[in-house]
């Protein structure tokens, strides 16, 4: 008897986050030393409810 085993990967498989671009300094109103945090301005989208992401800064 013979037997014949392959292991075969896929590398068509992209595993990643999706993202709509980077917060600049231009989005931010001020830093808040009291509670080490940026604030943003009004209107600059903020997913950090979604995310769970609540340190957010530019270039993030």
């Amino acid at each position: 008897m013979t037997f014949t085993c392959a292991w075969v990967e896929h590398s068509d498989d992209i595993y990643g986050y999706v993202t709509d671009g980077y917060y600049s300094p231009d989005d931010f109103v001020s830093f808040s030393a009291s509670s080490n945090s940026y604030i943003l301005k009004e209107g600059v989208p903020n997913a950090s409810a979604t995310i769970g992401n609540t340190s957010i800064a530019w270039g993030s």
